[in-house]
């Protein structure tokens, strides 16, 4: 007999309840850091780097990668699709964790465990956004899509405050 999970589609109001159910969802959230590969090569690590003295962009010529050049030129604005696709993979990744961190119940060692991962993981991703960016929207909770674009920034100190609960606990 197979040892195999077998995939099964839930609805998201019976997902969350199980030790299994947990890890699979904060082991998505490692994976949407990830993305930055997946989805335009828009890295973190890239645009940080770029903005500083240790790297010049390269490629083929000026034409390879524009959103790097312009960047690296600090000739770029929100538009940019390596800034844009950034700033999406933080906000899908704190979105993800906040699901972890809203609707596990952390009544198992593992699950408590897993809750306060997924905090440790929501804090890097604040942190990497409100570094480069400064006052930010600060997304505790579930939000509709539609309200993804409407919502208000928050002051640095106020991230840096969520920050700090969220490592702490």
């Amino acid at each position: 007999e197979s040892a195999l999970i077998e995939a099964q589609e839930l609805a998201e109001q019976e997902f969350y309840k199980t030790d299994i159910d947990a890890l699979q969802a904060v082991t998505g959230v490692y994976d949407m850091m990830q993305a930055h590969y997946n989805n335009n090569w828009a890295s973190l690590y890239m645009i940080k780097t770029l903005l500083s003295d240790e790297s010049n962009p390269g490629g083929s010529d000026a034409g390879d990668q524009p959103g790097y050049q312009t960047i690296d030129n600090y000739n770029f604005d929100a538009t940019n699709d390596k800034v844009r696709d950034a700033w999406r993979m933080c906000y899908f990744t704190i979105y993800r964790a906040n699901k972890v961190i809203n609707r596990t119940d952390p009544a198992t060692e593992l699950r408590t465990r897993l809750v306060a991962e997924a905090k440790v993981l929501r804090a890097y991703n604040y942190f990497e956004l409100v570094s480069l960016f400064g006052d930010i929207p600060l997304v505790l909770d579930d939000i509709a899509p539609s309200a993804y674009t409407s919502t208000g920034r928050k002051a640095k100190a106020e991230v840096y405050a969520q920050i700090e609960k969220d490592l702490t606990e």
